[in-house]
């Protein structure tokens, strides 16, 4: 196995990161309430607050939460985004990502408050997204959004959920998705690749598998679960996606994507050395973070805007 590197600035980050229990059941409420609050208003200090809206949803209110464009209050194109999270952790208001996609992409942001695992497991998560862009492309005319410019994306969990509503919306004949933005993707249950890294800062392997298996809670895998086990990717929204090679997704998203190619479906995936999960935006003040989250939000303005 290649030696694990990670970038001097960000390891300096991780040097003086306060250390985190291992996710378990036991310990899932401690991490719900530590999550990482991200200094957003130090670089985007001009971003608006979030708009909450309260939605009919599959099991009750659904709350989406609306970041606009402090430059561009009445762009056309939106963004439905999924929080991170291992799809047991996290919140609708995602307001690092919703600041950082509406000012250095220009789109209106709208992210799911989607429903946790293991309290609600699959398909809870998937429904209340599916439900929330049926929503966007129905009051579409209220925001002033296009209907030809919804894009959908998430990062890590939330971008597996962004992949699975991708292959779910197709599969029902739902409203038509632009682009997809898949940030770090959680796309594979097993993580079985024998060259996988196992030993990586933030997001370890056997966190990895305690998230799934509260997600999947007893239920066999399937494309919509897990969409890595998905044997026909065509028809799909074109895609984006972004990968750290210190990240023990790299191997699953650098496949999917490729298996996307094979597909016929436009796509483009970038590797960062030095890059751990997530790591872009705890050290977004760090130059590879910054690099990093600049490309995908050209990635989306580029999708969307022109």
């Amino acid at each position: 196995m290649t030696a694990l590197y990670i970038d001097p600035e960000l390891q300096g980050l991780l040097e003086h990161a306060p250390i985190r229990p291992q996710l378990s059941h036991a310990t899932l409420q401690q991490l719900r309430a530590s999550t990482d609050l991200r200094d957003f208003e130090h670089y985007f200090p001009q971003a608006l607050p979030a708009i909450c809206h309260d939605i009919d949803g599959p099991a009750g209110v659904l709350q989406i939460y609306e970041y606009r464009p402090s430059q561009a209050p009445d762009t056309t194109a939106a963004l439905l985004w999924m929080h991170g999270g291992g799809y047991v952790m996290g919140h609708g208001n995602d307001a690092w990502f919703g600041a950082l996609f509406s000012e250095l992409a220009g789109v209106r942001v709208f992210s799911v408050n989607y429903r946790l695992a293991p309290e609600h497991p699959f398909p809870a998560a998937l429904n209340d997204s599916q439900c929330a862009l049926q929503w966007l492309v129905e009051h579409s005319a209220n925001f002033g959004i296009d209907t030809a410019r919804i894009a959908i994306g998430g990062a890590s969990a939330g971008a597996g959920l962004a992949a699975a509503l991708a292959l779910h919306n197709r599969d029902i004949a739902g409203p038509s998705i632009a682009f997809q933005l898949l940030l770090y993707p959680m796309l594979d249950h097993l993580h079985d690749n024998p060259a996988a890294f196992t030993d990586v800062p933030r997001w370890p392997r056997a966190t990895s598998l305690q998230a799934w298996e509260m997600y999947l809670g007893g239920t066999a895998a399937s494309p919509h679960s897990v969409p890595a086990m998905a044997t026909d990717l065509a028809d799909l929204p074109p895609a984006y996606l972004c990968i750290g090679e210190a990240d023990i997704f790299l191997d699953e998203v650098c496949t999917y994507a490729k298996r996307l190619q094979v597909a016929g479906i436009t796509q483009k995936c970038q590797t960062y050395p030095g890059m751990f999960h997530a790591g872009e935006s705890l050290g977004y003040g760090t130059s590879i973070g910054r690099q990093m989250s600049h490309d995908y939000a050209s990635a989306l303005a580029d999708a969307l805007l022109t």
